[in-house]
């Protein structure tokens, strides 16, 4: 609330210098003879892009990125990872209120004692952030599915530079429907094999 209080100020102090700047544009612009609209497109033009001008850009990038690169793949059901590993879902408990353990760029988080979310975020173009989600299998390091999404990167909450308070570079995650292929397989998405994984025998502990 407090951000978008300081943005929507901001904004109104830009706009009031903005206006200044492009009347001072068109006076000088008649007082050399010229039309006003000479004086005050220029203006105009460097505002925005001195405020504006990775807008465009950064809507273009998040959808290039989520096309091209997002999207939730399962390498192995669960259903194959039981066939292979007979009897071991039934040792295993979901662990509650498991913590965090960063490790550089990765973020884990044990489900039980086989599985674990992993999370690597690193930043692309334009400090679009990538959110690369995997389910492993502790033992072995094998990746059983994987979530690759794609955000604005901002911390509107806890702004930290600049670009955080830039509230209209938000996109959010990459769009995607109910059942959509793309975020859907087999019935899953990430989120619900996850669950599947970390509930495989019995109820949180």
């Amino acid at each position: 609330m407090v951000v978008g209080f300081l943005v929507l100020g901001g904004l109104i102090i830009y706009l009031i210098l903005t206006l200044i700047l492009v009347w001072l544009g068109i006076r000088v612009a008649r007082e050399r003879g010229k039309s006003g609209w000479k004086g005050a497109v220029p203006v105009l033009v460097v505002m925005y892009l001195l405020m504006f001008w990775d807008l465009i850009p950064m809507q273009m990038a998040h959808r290039y990125y989520c096309a091209t690169e997002g999207g939730f793949s399962l390498n192995k059901s669960l259903e194959q990872w039981q066939a292979e590993n007979p009897g071991v879902a039934k040792t295993l408990k979901p662990l509650k209120n498991a913590p965090q353990v960063e490790s550089g760029n990765r973020v884990r988080v044990a489900l039980n004692q086989r599985f674990a979310w992993d999370t690597y975020t690193t930043r692309e173009f334009l400090e679009i952030r990538k959110r690369d989600e995997r389910i492993i299998d502790i033992k072995t390091g094998e990746v059983l599915a994987r979530n690759v999404d794609f955000d604005d990167g901002l911390h509107s909450r806890n702004p930290k530079r600049f670009r955080d308070f830039k509230l209209w570079l938000w996109t959010g995650a990459c769009p995607g429907e109910v059942g959509d292929p793309k975020w859907v397989v087999d019935g899953d998405s990430f989120i619900s094999f996850q669950t599947k994984i970390e509930r495989i025998n019995g109820v949180m502990k």
